[in-house]
């Protein structure tokens, strides 16, 4: 068996969507003639689930080190901040305005926020204990290849600095992307933070073997931000779906007869369930019969830290009769929940490179063999969801077309008339041990890219 070093600051038991890649590679790639040595934080986040740790293999090390977060010296002066930008706006209730939400406008705030962010983030403190560690672990455990993957752009320092030290191969996996993630195009704008940013990760792409983004649109923006790498480093591995993690779940219990949607994950400030919201209110309010034939539950984190703007939108607008907001929920429970429901609510807000958006979501939602009701954009979500077959696609903004679209939806149902006709070779593209073996083949190249090992 071959060793590979796995640099994963989030990983089980610690929660949420983030671990769900780097934790099936693992699980899987035991099939595949590798051991997984794994170097993460001993952190306790909030999103915290002892039942993902069922996921990793019998034998598997998981290395845990303290991680220093350099952004908690600084949070007293961003609470500050918020503090006096909020008493400027008359109060903490206040909704973002369209000047903050537009990529045009860099606001007072957002060089602060360029100046008191840590580079490259907050999690950089985690080197300072786990880089040793990691050298030990390499020369004891005799490491074969080193996969790092983000978030946070940490992990893949850390990477690259042990292939600078060591000499072994050096895969990165992009879960989400650096300078390309769709929260900071603001941050295009400050310039000397952004060239910050371009040139340490110019420095990891340069040190790597090979590059492996989540999807061909963020693969290509990649290449075209980085011209001076070789494009063949760059490679796509999709996110994907565990056909295992659905067995022997419980159904929870639910009324029957209801029209019941299920959402889970994360809202971010641009990833709203606002205009559904609105678009569900004036459903109601046109055809007050689906009151009592619909209930709508949301799983996850409802708002951000410190927000309940989502919340206000659903008691403003009369629905938290209709509306449901469990929370966070273990994953096992969460899919429990998901699969007690008629469809899936999926929604990517419009916002900048949305259109490059592919959640893992999605592929989660595949597995569980439900309708999805998405609200997107154009983009990469869009055209996997139709060519999957597996759900309704309307507009992630257009109140209208939202309403409309889900009017007909919710009709099928009740008229025993909503079709579900996925296809089947879709689907099985995104298997997540099947996206395992093309990993082990990625990391056999790397290791033999002349096969004279399979010659033998």
């Amino acid at each position: 068996m071959k060793k590979v070093l796995v640099i994963a600051y989030y990983f089980p038991p610690n929660g949420g969507g983030g671990v769900q890649r780097v934790t099936k590679f693992v699980k899987y790639l035991k099939n595949f003639n590798y051991t997984s040595i794994v170097l993460s934080t001993s952190t306790r986040f909030e999103a915290y689930d002892l039942t993902l740790e069922r996921n990793i293999p019998r034998g598997v090390k998981v290395i845990r080190t303290k991680s220093w977060n350099l952004f908690f010296p600084l949070d007293m002066v961003q609470k500050l901040i918020k503090h006096f930008l909020s008493k400027r706006k008359g109060g903490h209730n206040q909704t973002i305005t369209s000047d903050e939400l537009s990529s045009s406008v860099i606001t007072f705030k957002d060089h602060l926020r360029a100046i008191i962010t840590p580079f490259p983030d907050p999690q950089i403190g985690w080197i300072a204990s786990i880089l040793p560690v990691a050298l030990r672990t390499i020369r004891q455990e005799n490491i074969d290849l080193i996969y790092a993957t983000t978030s946070p752009n940490t992990s893949l320092i850390l990477g690259a600095l042990l292939k600078r030290i060591t000499g072994l191969p050096l895969l990165v996996d992009y879960r989400d992307p650096w300078i390309q993630w769709f929260f900071l195009e603001k941050w295009e704008k400050i310039t000397w933070r952004y060239k910050l940013e371009k040139s340490l990760e110019r420095w990891v792409l340069k040190s790597a073997d090979k590059i492996i983004n989540v999807n061909p649109p963020l693969q290509k923006k990649h290449i075209l931000e980085f011209p001076d790498i070789d494009s063949a480093n760059f490679l796509t591995l999709p996110n994907g779906y565990d056909k295992e993690d659905i067995e022997s779940i419980e159904v929870a219990s639910r009324e029957q007869n209801k029209f019941r949607i299920v959402y889970f994950g994360k809202f971010y400030a641009k990833r709203s369930p606002r205009y559904f919201l609105n678009a569900l209110n004036e459903l109601l309010n046109e055809h007050p019969y689906l009151r009592k034939k619909m209930e709508v539950i949301f799983i996850g984190e409802f708002d951000e830290p410190g927000s309940k703007i989502n919340k206000s939108i659903v008691d403003s607008l009369g629905l938290s009769d209709v509306v449901k907001i469990l929370g966070y929920m273990a994953h096992r429970e969460t899919l429990s929940h998901a699969l007690s429901s008629n469809a899936l609510l999926f929604i990517v807000g419009k916002q900048y490179q949305s259109e490059n958006i592919s959640t893992g979501k999605i592929f989660e939602y595949m597995a569980l063999s439900k309708p999805i009701f998405a609200c997107v954009p154009e983009g990469i979500a869009r055209s996997i969801i139709k060519k999957a077959g597996v759900g309704c696609v309307t507009s992630s903004e257009n109140i209208f077309q939202i309403k409309t679209d889900l009017l007909y939806f919710v009709k099928q149902y009740l008229e025993n008339d909503l079709s579900f006709r996925p296809n089947k070779n879709v689907l099985d593209m995104y298997e997540r041990k099947q996206l395992t073996k093309k990993l082990s083949k990625i990391m056999d190249n790397i290791l033999d890219p002349l096969g004279e090992s399979n010659a033998k």
